[in-house]
């Protein structure tokens, strides 16, 4: 048996761990998802008999708890199933065939214990001895009623119930009632009648529950906003419309979508009437924009219809994910109701009629809740810091730092709270406002690690490499187990042109996790810097294999093959870099020089090109672009393409003498 340390330690793997277990189990995976439930019948002799498919009870449902209780005042018990994988919460109920016999005992005990917790029952009829207990809990995530039941044969005679109350008092009663519902009170010698509760309806008799409508949020949530490209060309804001906006996701392909959005075309003055923008958000496929051009126009859809992008798709499954505690993945249609001032007020997930959704509009801010009642304590509140967390993991940091803002108005802020908007301030460049945070958060709280870790990235990545240093070694002597500040501390001494020092830093962080790629990454870098080129390759092949998903790496790989003879390899790596970030200027570059080396001329141009228009302020893309049209024989576009590299770099005298050269005649 594994024994606990002497002093308190975090670890972050073992955190890690049981975090994704959680995920796992919330996103509708189970442990035991596929077991049937199993019900056996006491037969009174010691053994058991397997009544699971006979009784109905043998679900594969993922049954997490039950209780027994008479839940339609029939005298027989019936059950409460809860499920995970199944229907939350089963009811069944028992309707015996013999008209039933039961006994019911409520305890009231004294003040500090009026429900009577732990009192011990044993009723002696003339065949058997029956005991019962009153408990506060009845198993795993389960409370039953908290009374005593006991089921009769209808010709069995009560001798005596015996009362053993937690308080060490004993009372026996004899003349006791043949069934019904009583009241034992502690002191007491004498039971009193209960009047039965009013008998339930069957289910042939019950009202049929209400058709479904949109879910309204008890707190609104900021939606996540983007701006889209709409049909007819024009960028458009998911919810910066200035009234209420109706986001509804839809294809295609999907006949539900169609229909609502055919219902939702025809109530499209309603809904201008009513102060609503709707947006048809399509998320075919990018290769199907044009079927989706002819279908809007076919329709006639009389409001914007957009094209998602895999930010935008992500960012609302998260979303969804965050407001229900079933974490599927966003299905069409799916349709969010957004207010004046960007905040999500109810979600659609289904095909909706457009006069539900008109209906609900001004629906009154009560509580959204099934049940009529009061809290007791604190109501419940969302939490926007898991929220904003969940979006900084899939690399969205605008809902990100939208969710964290929103905890840091409706709470306290906390050191972990406050380093989680840092985070993500600085994925979307507001560095100043990142670091003036991070530096209170350490101020308030020099024990924060997380916070220190985050401004020692900030500083490395602002050239204050000394700080950024002192702070992850901090870090580092703080959590020697903690490959990302061994990595940062190793980093900011490559930047100071320590490189001895950084590679013991980068193989300290290989040790507390041989599997980040973050510093074998780090140590490719410095041993290509060192001319130690088969060492590179095999450092950045190794980030690569852990995860590593940087454009910058992979070029860098593929500089490495190219000089070391291996230009298939290099190609591929290349191919991969553009992939990863097919708007950096540096991937683009470096396949329009390898094509132009290989004598692929019209590659050559055409990735030229497309280094250009990712950063049209360099002249090497103009050179390339040059020397390929120059090639194959289009004079006219390579001079076009020097003199404007030659206006970017006046200076060039490189560049000037192949331009004069082009000027020539033939």
């Amino acid at each position: 048996m594994s024994q606990s340390p002497q002093q308190a330690q975090a670890s972050k793997s073992y955190q890690d761990a049981w975090r994704a277990v959680n995920l796992l189990i919330r996103s509708d995976g189970s442990w035991s998802g596929r077991e049937r439930n199993v019900c056996r019948l006491n037969r009174g002799d010691g053994r058991f008999e397997d009544v699971s498919y006979v009784s109905g009870l043998d679900l594969p449902a993922d049954g997490r708890a039950f209780v027994a209780t008479d839940l339609d005042s029939d005298g027989d018990l019936d059950l409460l199933l809860k499920n995970r994988s199944g229907r939350r919460l089963r009811a069944f109920r028992n309707d015996v065939t013999e008209a039933p016999r039961m006994l019911t005992i409520r305890p009231r005990g004294r003040k500090a214990n009026r429900d009577g917790v732990g009192l011990r029952l044993t009723l002696k009829t003339d065949r058997r001895t029956l005991v019962r207990e009153v408990a506060s809990g009845a198993g795993f995530l389960s409370q039953r009623p908290r009374q005593a039941e006991f089921g009769l044969a209808t010709d069995e005679r009560l001798r005596s119930l015996r009362l053993r109350w937690p308080g060490g008092e004993t009372r026996t009663i004899e003349d006791l009632p043949t069934d019904g519902v009583w009241l034992a009170v502690e002191g007491e010698s004498a039971l009193v009648e209960q009047p039965l509760p009013r008998k339930r309806k069957r289910a042939s008799e019950a009202v049929p529950a209400p058709t479904a409508s949109g879910v309204r949020l008890a707190e609104p949530v900021p939606a996540p906003d983007f701006e889209l490209e709409s049909t007819d060309g024009e960028r458009v804001s998911l919810s910066g419309g200035g009234g209420k906006t109706l986001v509804n996701f839809w294809a295609t392909w999907c006949p539900p979508c169609r229909t609502e959005l055919a219902d939702f075309a025809r109530n499209a003055e309603e809904f201008k009437r009513a102060g609503v923008r709707v947006l048809a958000v399509s998320v075919d496929e990018p290769a199907e924009r044009e079927a989706v051009r002819a279908f809007a126009a076919d329709q006639g859809v009389p409001f914007p219809v957009l094209f998602a992008d895999d930010q935008t798709v992500n960012a609302y499954t998260v979303l969804q994910h965050g407001l229900f505690d079933r974490r599927r993945d966003l299905a069409i249609p799916t349709s969010f109701l957004i207010d004046e001032a960007g905040d999500v007020l109810r979600v659609y997930r289904g095909e909706t009629a457009a006069a539900r959704i008109l209906a609900e509009l001004d629906a009154p801010a009560s509580a959204a809740l099934p049940f009529e009642g009061r809290w007791i304590g604190s109501e419940p509140q969302r939490d926007f810091v898991a929220l904003g967390a969940a979006y900084a993991e899939r690399g969205l940091p605008g809902p990100a730092v939208q969710a964290f803002e929103r905890a840091l108005a409706s709470d306290e802020p906390t050191p972990e709270l406050a380093n989680n908007l840092a985070g993500a301030l600085i994925q979307i460049g507001d560095l100043e406002r990142a670091e003036t945070l991070l530096k209170k958060t350490i101020e308030a709280n020099p024990g924060n690690l997380d916070a220190a870790l985050n401004l020692a990235a900030l500083l490395l990545q602002t050239g204050q490499a000394d700080e950024a240093r002192s702070l992850a070694a901090r870090v580092a002597e703080a959590r020697p187990d903690d490959a990302s500040a061994w990595s940062l501390r190793a980093s900011a001494a490559f930047s100071l042109g320590d490189s001895a020092a950084a590679e013991t830093y980068y193989r300290r962080a290989i040790e507390a996790d041989a599997q980040a790629p973050e510093p074998w990454d780090g140590l490719g870098a410095l041993q290509a810097s060192a001319s130690r080129f088969d060492e590179a390759i095999e450092s950045y092949e190794r980030a690569v294999e852990f995860g590593a998903e940087s454009a910058q790496l992979h070029s860098n790989l593929g500089v490495l093959y190219m000089q070391t003879g291996s230009p298939a390899r290099g190609l591929l790596a290349f191919q991969e870099a553009a992939r990863l970030a097919p708007d950096d200027y540096g991937a683009q570059l470096n396949l329009a020089l390898y094509y132009l080396q290989s004598g692929s001329l019209r590659q050559a141009a055409a990735w030229a090109e497309k280094a250009r228009a990712a950063d049209p302020s360099r002249r090497e893309a103009y050179r390339i672009g040059a020397r390929a049209a120059a090639e194959l024989g289009d004079r006219t576009t390579a001079r076009t393409l020097l003199e404007q590299a030659v206006e970017i770099a006046p200076d060039d005298a490189e560049t000037r003498a192949l331009l004069d050269e082009l000027r020539e005649p033939l």
